[in-house]
C-alpha cells in the first residue's frame, strides 16, 4: 500500500512537458543558409522553410535529408540568388524558419532574418488573449502601412494524444493592411509562440521583436495531470485502507 501511495503522489506532482533545450543559430554564407543545433537535445525530422513574396513558406532542399539533428549538428540549405538593395521587399530579407519535432513528437519552429532591416521606432502593442495573438493598430503618425506577422505555428501537445504524424504544418505568414482597422487577431496555435513583426513604411521595412504579454498562462499538460486532487484522495484512501488492514491483522493474531 505504501508503494501505491508513493506512486500516486509522484504522478500527481509531475511537471509540464517541455521540448528541452533545442535552439538554433542561422548564418548566411554566400547563397547558403547554415543552421546549427546549439541546444542539448536532438531535433527530429528538421526542415528549413523560406518565406516568399506572397507569404507562403517554401521548403528548401537540404544537401542531406536528416531524420535526427543532434546537438552541434548542422544543416546547409541553398537559398538561390541573394537580392541586393534596400529592404523594401519581404523576400529580400531572406526570412527562414526551421521546423522540427522533439523526442515526444511535439512540433516546434524558430524564425530568423538572415538580412535584418532597421528596428522600428514605433513599438506596436501585442498580446495573447484567449489563445490568439492580438495586435493594436498603429497611429497614423507611425508611418506603418502594413505589418507582416512571422511566427511558427505551434499546436502544443494536443496532436500527440492521437496517432503521431511527423508532417510539418505551417500556414502562410499573415500580412495586415491597417487602413481603418483598429486591431487584428491572428491564429498562431495553442502553444502561443513568440512572434516577430515586420512593418511596411514609405522608407522600407522595419523590424520589431516582441515579448508577448499573456492574459492567462496556459501550461501544456496532458489531461490526467490536472487530476491532482483526485490522486490525493485515492492515495489517502489507499493509506487508510492499509492502516485498517494492518489493525485487523494485529487483532486476528492476538
Amino acid at each position: 500500500m505504501t508503494l501505491i501511495f508513493t506512486l500516486l503522489i509522484s504522478l500527481a506532482s509531475l511537471s509540464p512537458a517541455f521540448a528541452g533545450n533545442i535552439t538554433f543559430t542561422f548564418e548566411l554564407h554566400g547563397n547558403q543558409c547554415v543552421v546549427v543545433n546549439k541546444g542539448d537535445s536532438a531535433a527530429y525530422y528538421p526542415v528549413v522553410l523560406q518565406l516568399g513574396r506572397d507569404g507562403q513558406w517554401l521548403h528548401l532542399k537540404a544537401t542531406t535529408q536528416l531524420s535526427e539533428l543532434l546537438p552541434g549538428g548542422m544543416l546547409t540549405e541553398d537559398l538561390g540568388e541573394i537580392p541586393t538593395g534596400a529592404y523594401t521587399d519581404i523576400a529580400g530579407l531572406r526570412v527562414v524558419m526551421i521546423r522540427f519535432f522533439d523526442q515526444t513528437g511535439v512540433s516546434f519552429g524558430q524564425v530568423s532574418l538572415l538580412r535584418s532591416p532597421p528596428h522600428s521606432s514605433y513599438k506596436m502593442k501585442a498580446r495573447y488573449a484567449d489563445g490568439r495573438l492580438t495586435l493594436e493598430a498603429p497611429p497614423e503618425g507611425s508611418g506603418i502601412r502594413a505589418t507582416w506577422v512571422l511566427a511558427p505555428f505551434e499546436e502544443g501537445i494536443l496532436p500527440i494524444s492521437g496517432a503521431l504524424s511527423f508532417k510539418h504544418k505551417q500556414p502562410p505568414a499573415t500580412r495586415i493592411e491597417w487602413l481603418q482597422k483598429h486591431s487584428a487577431v491572428i491564429e498562431t496555435g495553442a502553444a502561443m509562440p513568440t512572434a516577430m513583426l515586420l512593418h511596411e513604411t514609405a522608407d522600407g521595412l522595419t523590424m520589431q521583436a516582441v515579448q508577448m504579454a499573456r492574459t492567462k498562462k496556459i501550461e501544456q499538460r496532458t489531461a490526467w495531470l490536472y487530476m491532482k486532487s483526485a490522486f490525493y484522495i485515492v492515495g489517502g484512501l489507499c493509506g487508510l485502507l492499509g492502516i485498517l488492514l494492518c489493525k485487523n491483522k494485529s487483532v486476528c493474531k492476538s
